[in-house]
């Protein structure tokens, strides 16, 4: 509650987007503005996950190394610091899994241990042992698909040599693809659960991502300094824009014509659907990518 208080006397007209963006409290936050961010492929923004903890993560330890921190120390702070910042806003199992994951990252570079991908996203996602409830959430469904999605994109991109490219060409195409692989894997579950599919997603998560990047440490700084509130006056002012460019970004994906795409599956189609997005995941994700190919290919001409 104090967090929250903190957040409107500082982010002023801001406050009900900064609130979902920082303690995932979307209460105040218009169906106006949720239906842009749904319609266009953006709706994972508005809604506490690893991008965010992953975000602030990186973005302290950066900052503690540039004041001449020791990367060990500066990596121990840091998890210190998401530990705190998830207990802060209620634990959401999206939040509580990136923590995990963040936790195991960090150790295993602490100790030198070479570590799979695959074996991190397997602790983060081993919440339903502990409360097989979990599974059923549709948060938990699509960050466990989405993690996985974007291992395999960039297995699959390492392996066609995007990252040989020219910075700013191999980094533009590896997160369209990136995002691509994203959104066919998630597909299936945001159509059965909301009834649309953003065609647009690949587009705008481009547009979207370094605005959220940049916007997300300014919103944890000035929630964290608002009882020293000049200095958190000056981070919320310097974030107004970048969360004015978020709901442009957000505005011009949903007037995209044919952009979202409404449906209604039958259980049958959700399922040839999954199969195509299961596919599609290990496609991406093995050197032997034909077989799965093919069978994505045949599950996408039957889903037709």
């Amino acid at each position: 509650s104090s967090a929250g208080r903190a957040i409107d006397a500082v982010f002023r007209d801001d406050a009900p987007l900064v609130r979902a963006l920082l303690i995932a409290d979307r209460a105040d936050l218009s169906r106006d503005i949720q239906d842009r961010f749904a319609a266009a492929g953006l709706a994972h923004i508005l809604s506490i996950s690893g991008m965010h903890i992953g975000i602030i993560a990186v973005a302290l330890r950066l900052c503690l190394e540039l004041i001449g921190i020791a990367r060990r120390r500066a990596d121990i702070v840091s998890v210190l610091v998401v530990v705190f910042y998830v207990a802060l806003i209620g634990a959401p199992p999206p939040a509580v899994r990136s923590a995990a994951m963040l936790v195991a990252l960090f150790v295993s570079r602490a100790v030198q241990r070479p570590t799979s991908k695959w074996a991190i996203l397997t602790l983060g996602a081993i919440q339903p042992v502990f409360d097989p409830r979990i599974a059923l959430d549709i948060g938990y469904q699509l960050t466990v698909i989405g993690v996985a999605a974007i291992i395999s994109a960039d297995a699959m991109i390492n392996r066609v040599g995007v990252k040989r490219l020219p910075h700013l060409a191999g980094a533009t195409l590896a997160s369209v693809l990136g995002a691509s692989v994203a959104t066919l894997a998630s597909a299936p579950i945001v159509a059965w659960v909301f009834g649309r599919v953003s065609v647009a997603a690949p587009i705008t998560n481009l547009a979207a991502g370094p605005l959220i990047a940049l916007a997300q440490p300014m919103l944890f700084c000035g929630m964290v300094l608002a009882p020293i509130q000049p200095l958190a006056m000056l981070f919320a002012d310097a974030a107004h824009p970048l969360l004015l460019g978020l709901d442009r970004v957000a505005a011009a994906g949903a007037a995209i014509p044919g952009g979202s795409v409404q449906v209604a599956p039958t259980a049958f189609a959700a399922f040839v659907a999954g199969v195509m997005s299961f596919a599609v995941v290990v496609a991406c994700a093995s050197r032997e990518w034909r077989p799965p190919a093919a069978i994505a290919a045949g599950a996408a001409a039957l889903l037709v």
